[in-house]
């Protein structure tokens, strides 16, 4: 009777704790969503008003389904997908392999790889755009000054060669958080298949057995009186080691039992012989054909890896270097004769950036709009989340895959009905107006790192507590949340780069200068008759530096963060 009533109180805490949460991404994602699919269901004339909107089921669909457009976008859509997608997966399995080993320079690579998913999606454009142009751009400057191009090629003219810049920068764009969601996957591989697809031959083992079979029988006679040593020795045959490192490893898991087994010191030193003989015996069997082999394949491995790893390094990091060295140039140098080590450095464009574009305005409507949607999202969320990760209630998995799937839809798709709304609530062009909808996408990412996060806390703890008296809002706050301080503040870098880059909904539901956040401002930049490259390199650069920096001192705790929610969400 008690454990009926103890589950019927948690799932009414644990529904009363994700409501909230529920709440905004229905209302501001699944509201919309069904707003927009009944609104397909009816003509809308703007030549002829006085129609109405009567209801026509399925025609609209119908008449789409019979253009050509519609056929032409979906198959370009399809190659770009599955092109960028198999690159980013071979790309991303590099990368989580090399993440996943210990060698240096790892937390440099590490950090690299993030900072391109960091960057705003809309700075990323821009960059690759600006390195493809054909003035300008310093890809055609290399390929011309080589020697394979003779001029200069304008790479946006015709559909087989603009393919490359937009594959190039979505796969920059979105490899990052591929490496990581697979390096989740190789962080939860148990350890023990790694060390037994390392360990030496199965000859090899059949002799360390017999070894160690020899060495227990001479040193444990009486087994009444030996476990420990059998039970040393048993641990002594799992440990694929040298035969004098495993004589200490012995030695140290027997201790004090070993002076009383061992009446003189002749078993131990016909073993230290045996075992030197073992070994000289095994150099000399694989002294040939299996270690000649393993080592040149190994070095040559270890060449191999670290080539490609610097190419990937390069592809990386070069957009961003070139964005920050362009952005010291002057327009004539930048237009005439782009070079990737500038001699003269100048700060005109950050000048101008700061007195004739009042760049300040958007950095401050960014730094509002992230912060209040990171700590609504920071608070709503971790209800939500330890709900989810401790409480017992039916229907968790359910929520879990509601949260995630609004993830899944294009946020175009809900513009248009979103921005009804707001124009209802009179919160077009306002700080609020922006915040609602961030929350509605930087939700499921707070839920599903914390959730992750949470799960890997002991529950043990909290348990102790309640049988000290404590109630589950003690332990909840005096326990839980001390420990959950580190993955908050994760979530929260994750969730303010999220709302820092957004730029669908920044530019949807502003109408001016005033409320334009970062992504806004730099993608409606315009000069008086040419495109102020040097301005826009130089906002990339400032737009870029604070999460740039988030990525670089947290990068740790980003990839633990993620890699949390990605294993146990």
């Amino acid at each position: 009777m008690r454990k009926t009533s103890r589950l019927g109180s948690e799932a009414r805490l644990g529904w009363a704790l994700v409501a909230p949460a529920l709440g905004v991404i229905a209302l501001i994602a699944i509201f919309p969503l069904g707003w927009t699919f009944w609104e397909s269901l009816h003509l809308h004339e703007l030549r002829m008003p006085w129609l109405g909107e009567p209801f026509i089921g399925l025609a609209n669909y119908v008449e789409i389904a019979r253009g050509p457009r519609f056929w032409a976008a979906l198959g370009h859509t399809a190659f770009f997908t599955v092109v960028s997608i198999s690159l980013e997966l071979l790309i991303g399995l590099f990368l989580a392999l090399a993440m996943n080993r210990v060698f240096r320079g790892r937390g440099f690579v590490r950090a690299a790889v993030l900072v391109p998913w960091a960057i705003p999606t809309v700075v990323a454009a821009l960059l690759w755009r600006f390195i493809f142009e054909s003035q300008g751009g310093i890809l055609n400057a290399l390929l011309v000054d080589v020697g394979i191009l003779n001029q200069p090629m304008v790479w946006f003219i015709k559909a087989s060669t603009a393919w490359v810049p937009v594959i190039l920068a979505d796969v920059w764009k979105t490899t990052p958080f591929v490496a990581l969601l697979l390096l989740a996957g190789l962080q939860n591989i148990d350890l023990s298949l790694y060390e037994a697809a390392a360990s030496d031959s199965r000859d090899a083992d059949l002799q360390n057995a017999r070894r160690i079979s020899r060495i227990r029988s001479d040193l444990c006679p009486d087994r009444r009186r030996t476990r420990n040593l059998y039970r040393a020795g048993r641990a002594l045959h799992l440990q694929r080691v040298a035969p004098e490192s495993a004589l200490r490893l012995w030695i140290g898991v027997v201790g004090g039992d070993l002076r009383h087994h061992l009446r003189t010191g002749a078993v131990l030193r016909a073993w230290a012989r045996r075992a030197t003989r073992g070994r000289r015996g095994m150099r000399e069997a694989g002294r040939g054909k299996r270690e000649a082999g393993s080592v040149r394949s190994g070095g040559l491995g270890r060449w191999v890896f670290g080539g490609a790893l610097g190419l990937l390094m390069l592809f990386t990091l070069f957009p961003f270097y070139w964005a920050v060295v362009a952005s010291f140039m002057s327009d004539a140098q930048l237009f005439r004769e782009p070079t990737l080590f500038p001699r003269h450095l100048i700060f005109d464009h950050y000048h101008a950036l700061f007195t004739e574009r009042d760049f300040i305005t958007p950095i401050r409507n960014s730094l509002v709009v992230a912060g209040t949607t990171t700590l609504f999202c920071l608070i709503v969320g971790t209800l939500a989340a330890y709900a989810l990760a401790r409480l017992e209630f039916r229907g968790k998995a359910p929520i879990m895959a509601f949260i995630l799937a609004v993830t899944m839809f294009p946020q175009i798709s809900i513009v248009s009905p979103l921005y009804l709304l707001l124009r209802s609530l009179y919160l077009i062009d306002t700080y609020p107006g922006l915040i609602m909808p961030y929350m509605t996408f930087a939700m499921p990412l707070t839920v599903w790192v914390l959730t992750g996060s949470i799960r890997q806390i002991p529950k043990d703890l909290e348990e102790a507590a309640h049988v000290d008296g404590a109630t589950r809002r003690q332990s909840f706050t005096r326990i839980l949340l001390p420990l959950a301080v580190p993955s908050l503040a994760t979530t929260g870098i994750l969730t303010f780069i999220y709302c820092w880059n957004e730029f669908l909904f920044a530019l949807s539901f502003t109408l001016g200068p005033e409320r334009q956040t970062v992504p806004v401002a730099i993608a409606l930049f315009r000069g008086q008759y040419q495109v102020p490259w040097g301005e826009i390199l130089a906002a990339a650069v400032v737009a870029t530096a604070p999460v740039a920096a988030m990525v670089l001192v947290f990068q740790r705790r980003i990839v633990q963060g993620l890699t949390a929610g990605a294993v146990k969400g």
